[in-house]
């Protein structure tokens, strides 16, 4: 049913099920059969797959592009704010896991902040990266993927300018200009 909706409206209800998923996958909602569901099975089986490699993410949404200059970098922030914390439902041994791995990223990414904005957002873009990769290792897979979804809500319509996204969505090169 949801797969023949996608079908018959295209962009719009792409657009509706990115929305959707980014907002409600992180409250245990839960997606069975059709397209819905075969898009999250791909994904968590991207994930197995990428842990089992040695991977980081899932290939679905990776960290923002240092050479897009018109997406925000928000990982960093986000993961630091108390409230972010509490919603991934962290207990007190992962957040202190999780400052440990903070603390050998937060000394480059103060100091990035008097970078020029291309440097910056190539050494934003690592640091990211490196986190992503410590959060796969630190705390389960469905809060990796929270944190994931609580960046590209975080981004709002910007993420739309991510090439993952517009991927995802089959945006053409008019729609994204």
């Amino acid at each position: 049913m949801f797969e023949s909706y996608l079908r018959a409206n295209g962009l719009k209800a792409k657009l509706f099920f990115l929305f959707w998923t980014v907002s409600t996958l992180g409250s245990d909602a839960s997606l069975s059969g059709g397209f819905a569901g075969s898009l999250l099975m791909k994904q968590q089986q991207d994930v197995s797959q990428a842990k089992s490699s040695g991977a980081a993410l899932p290939p679905l949404w990776l960290p923002v592009d240092s050479a897009n200059l018109r997406v925000t970098q928000t990982l960093l922030p986000l993961i630091h704010a108390a409230e972010v914390q509490t919603e991934l439902g962290l207990s007190a041994d992962q957040v202190k896991s999780l400052e440990s791995a903070l603390a050998e990223i937060d000394g480059p990414w103060w100091r990035a902040r008097n970078l020029p904005v291309t440097e910056q957002r190539m050494v934003v873009a690592d640091l990211e990266a490196r986190l992503l990769k410590q959060l796969s290792i630190l705390l389960p897979e469905k809060i990796v993927r929270r944190v994931q979804q609580l960046e590209l809500q975080l981004q709002t319509s910007r993420l739309l300018l991510r090439p993952d996204v517009a991927k995802f969505l089959e945006l053409t090169p008019p729609q994204i200009a």
